[in-house]
Order: structure tokens, then sequence, then C-alpha cells
């Protein structure tokens, strides 16, 4: 019971995940463009 317990919420997991593609661009000087979100962000 366990392991299909375990199975169950992995699959779940899985399906919920998906996959994020953001573009991601160097701008020089610790600065990063994210094309997806449209924002600047401060490389740390």
């Amino acid at each position: 019971m366990k392991i299909a317990k375990w199975l169950a919420t992995t699959l779940v997991g899985a399906a919920l995940a998906g996959t994020a593609q953001a573009g991601l661009i160097d701008r020089g000087g610790g600065m990063i463009y994210d094309t997806t979100l449209d924002i600047t962000w401060l490389a740390d």
C-alpha cells in the first residue's frame, strides 16, 4: 500500500510540475533580463 501511495504522489507531482521556459539574457554588470516576466534581475 505504501508503494502505491508513493507512486501516485510522485505521478501527480510530476504532472503538476510542468516546465519553465524563461529566456534569460545577461546584460552585464550583474544584470539579468528575464524575457518571460519582462523584468531585470540583479545577479547575486
